[in-house]
């Protein structure tokens, strides 16, 4: 019955075969299909074969997962976060982390929400906070959801940082506001350039906060 399934002409009902190997023990056939699938050109048959590693925590080599996150579909790499996120390995987190300052709002997002379910070691999040882009810091308040209580103090002395990060925005803005009478384009984008830059500092601020409940 395996046999039939896992040659199945739909790739999903192959994907769905690697669960049923995995549950049955069975896993070098297991691993031969799911290799098969992560080889396809097809975006979909990849994306197919690593929701079935990780409803099956199958033990795939981290590195190997990771190769994923460079792959040239984005429902792949999300699908490699996935992966990542169930591992409970510090590999396997520390390629999440990474993934925290990733260009991409989704992947950043991904990465975030995996990180809120795994085994993080709680100084690898607050070091994005201190030392990260603010990118990556948004993305580390989304994965610290939920922990906030063990990070009060290291998310209440980062807020104390960005007080002043925040006031100083406001000030340039304001220097902006009261000069010669210049409104050019360039002045007017740079000072609503400003103002947005201390939205989004008063916004992480809260953010902050609003975790330690």
């Amino acid at each position: 019955e395996y046999d039939a399934v896992a040659q199945d002409a739909d790739p999903r009902v192959r994907a769905r075969a690697v669960v049923a190997l995995y549950k049955a023990a069975d896993i070098q056939r297991a691993k031969t299909v799911v290799d098969a699938l992560l080889e396809s050109r097809d975006a979909a048959v990849r994306v197919a074969a690593l929701e079935a590693i990780a409803d099956c925590r199958a033990d795939a080599p981290v590195e190997f997962i990771a190769g994923f996150l460079r792959d040239e579909s984005l429902s792949v790499r999300i699908a490699a976060i996935k992966v990542l996120g169930v591992r409970q390995q510090w590999e396997a987190n520390d390629a999440l982390v990474a993934q925290l300052d990733n260009p991409d709002e989704r992947m950043r997002g991904a990465a975030a929400t995996a990180l809120q379910a795994s085994g993080v070691d709680m100084d690898n999040l607050v070091h994005v906070l201190n030392a990260g882009t603010a990118r990556a810091q948004e993305a580390a308040l989304i994965a610290l959801h939920g922990r906030g209580g063990a990070a009060r103090k290291a998310l209440i002395d980062w807020a104390v940082t960005q007080i002043p990060r925040a006031s100083q925005f406001r000030a340039w803005a304001a220097s902006l506001s009261r000069g010669d009478g210049d409104s050019s384009r360039g002045v007017n984008f740079l000072r609503d350039l400003l103002r947005e830059r201390e939205w989004l500092a008063k916004q992480r601020i809260l953010g902050a906060l609003a975790l330690i409940g």
